[in-house]
């Protein structure tokens, strides 16, 4: 009989990572290619999962399978180097912290209720943290790939109203930069089509812009591809920078659009909008910091051109390009002296922040708003108010037979042996 209060097993975790991913269609043809799994092998990793879940296998190893499959499966959508390293860590970051929260906690809740809490206690304050630090010390505003302009377009917007996926967003990006409207992106006018493909493909992308349907990711990538080709077949070629961003972006914006629905569908619509409201306070509050080393990385570059400027008239073009490229050099070498320094410091701000939000907080866990506000002004609002906030989020209601449960373990431990 399956307990009603425990936590998600770590094998469940990374059941649903691989599910949430979309590397692995739910009907896989039966070919080998580099974008899908043959029947036989999709079989054999369902499977090896359903059995992970379970925890009914050598864990170690079959979890490290596992996670090598999502990898490499990744490695093949996610064409952005920066943007792979990103999410590896990220990973690796949120695996490490649930299985370091299982090991050390108990809980008297759901699964359901224990992946709530995660994610408000833990997750999403990790994932903030670790975008942000992957962007400073891995120059992601140098190596990231094109992206959508909107500063959250990884999330869902207008839940109350019409709700806009980041699928959607993302489609509706690549559309405006490749110059295309969605028809004429997917089956552009003069292209030959005898077999309806760039038709087909055409229909498939308005029910996924719509949100009418979720594709498998394998065959999201597949359709973009497609219709790169019908694109180049027409003489408007989209160049192979901002195909690699197109594609990186969607694969992204698939994955928190599967996420985003099954956190509505599991725990409901409030829910989720408090999600999406806590991970854009906590990004407002990690922007002020990542502007303050940008703020500082060009300050010093700006000294550094100056101090290296060859005072002379009439420059030929191939000296200004040499000099372009000097400076390109000069701001990542500089960006790979500072960014530690600068990411060390800010982690002593939160631990200085927590040790005296510790210092100060009294018998009920109460610290006065004055002394947080001083802690603000001199650490930052994400070292000040992380803590509070995420206290304020908890629900921790007891489930309803808890004291009779309680009891009967009592007496069980009290009991003859």
């Amino acid at each position: 009989m399956e307990r009603q209060y425990t936590s998600p097993t770590l094998g469940e975790v990374v059941k649903y990572a691989v599910a949430a991913s979309g590397v692995m269609p739910r009907k896989a043809h039966d070919r080998h290619d580099l974008t899908e799994f043959d029947q036989g092998m999709a079989k054999t990793y369902q499977k090896r999962m359903q059995r992970l879940a379970k925890e009914d296998c050598h864990l170690q190893s079959a979890l490290g399978d596992i996670a090598q499959l999502l990898t490499n499966s990744l490695g093949r959508y996610v064409r952005c180097p920066f943007r792979a390293n990103q999410i590896r860590e990220l990973l690796n970051e949120l695996y490490a912290s649930y299985a370091s929260m299982i090991k050390q906690m108990g809980t008297f809740m759901t699964k359901s209720d224990t992946a709530r809490y995660f994610l408000t206690t833990y997750a999403i304050e990790i994932a903030v943290r670790s975008a942000a630090r992957t962007w400073v010390l891995l120059q992601g505003y140098i190596y990231a790939a094109p992206q959508p302009q909107e500063p959250c377009w990884y999330l869902p917007s207008g839940i109350d109203g019409e709700n806009s996926t980041p699928l959607s967003k993302v489609m509706a990006w690549a559309y405006a930069s490749c110059g295309c409207s969605l028809a004429s992106f997917h089956d552009p006018v003069g292209v030959k089509d005898e077999s309806g493909l760039y038709e087909r493909n055409e229909r498939a992308a308005r029910s996924w812009k719509a949100g009418r349907h979720l594709p498998s990711l394998p065959a999201l990538v597949k359709n973009l591809e497609e219709s790169f080709l019908a694109q180049a077949s027409v003489g408007q070629p989209v160049e192979q920078r901002l195909q690699d961003g197109i594609v990186t972006c969607a694969a992204i914006a698939r994955i928190t659009t599967c996420i985003a629905q099954d956190i509505q569908e599991a725990m409901g619509k409030d829910y989720l909008k408090e999600v999406l409201s806590q991970i854009h306070l906590y990004s407002g509050w990690m922007v002020m910091e990542v502007n303050e080393y940008m703020g500082i990385l060009n300050q010093c570059l700006n000294e550094q051109s100056s101090h290296s400027e060859i005072n002379t008239q009439g420059e030929e073009s191939f000296r200004f390009e040499s000099q372009a490229q000097a400076n390109a050099k000069k701001r990542v070498v500089l960006g790979l002296n500072m960014a530690p320094a600068f990411w060390e410091r800010f982690e002593g701000k939160r631990q200085n922040a927590q040790d005296l939000l510790l210092q100060h907080r009294d018998a009920n866990g109460y610290v006065p708003v004055e002394v947080v506000q001083w802690i603000e002004r001199r650490y930052g609002p994400f070292a000040a108010r992380i803590s509070s906030d995420v206290i304020s989020r908890r629900k921790l209601d007891k489930p309803s037979q808890f004291d009779r449960y309680l009891q009967q373990g009592l007496a069980m431990r009290n009991g003859p042996g």
